[in-house]
């Protein structure tokens, strides 16, 4: 009796375990915003930036990212999504820190900032949106995590994203915006 005891408590035990491991997925925090602000190789490019944080006091690896700029077209009886990817760098790393690690000059940094190349503001357009998709995996669970978040237009705002878990844009911003309206003028 003891053995059908300590089996079926075996058994319970082990799919409360791997219920607890399948729940510890990455949670990453991704900008509602784009940054667009100058190149720091070539003031005269404008990037555009997508800045994530690791939310979770584990790390994340395996990180690979995609991006296009996409929209509507009518097919047939339906609608189809089509767009041209954008070029992402990095494409992917191989770890984010842990949040609690923010601050430490010698520890794994929680945060990284995606540069997006290839994207013109007068292709961005209100019919168009841009798909940014990242996928990560937890490193002690082994479970992944694959989000996307969808930017339209009036997400693309002028500055660069402070240093820190945040995504608030630098206190230069207004200069930012004037040196951008000069250049295109």
């Amino acid at each position: 009796m003891e053995i059908l005891i300590g089996f079926i408590l075996g058994i319970v035990g082990t799919i409360l375990f791997w219920r607890f491991q399948i729940n510890i997925k990455p949670k990453i925090a991704i900008s509602n915003i784009i940054a667009k602000g100058y190149s720091s190789s070539n003031p005269e490019k404008v990037v555009y930036r997508i800045k994530v944080y690791n939310l979770t006091n584990r790390q994340i690896v395996n990180i690979s990212t995609a991006c296009s700029l996409s929209y509507i077209v009518n097919v047939g009886n339906g609608q189809r999504s089509v767009g041209k990817t954008l070029n992402i760098n990095p494409r992917s790393i191989q770890f984010l820190g842990p949040k609690k690690n923010w601050g430490d000059p010698f520890g794994l940094s929680p945060v990284k900032v995606f540069h997006l190349m290839g994207l013109e503001s007068a292709e961005f357009s209100s019919n168009k949106k841009i798909l940014f998709t990242i996928s990560a995996t937890d490193a002690e669970s082994g479970t992944t995590n694959i989000i996307r978040k969808i930017y339209e237009p009036h997400d693309v705002k002028d500055g660069n994203f402070e240093p820190g878990l945040f995504f608030k844009l630098s206190e230069d911003s207004e200069n930012l915006n004037t040196n951008l309206e000069n250049k295109i003028l």
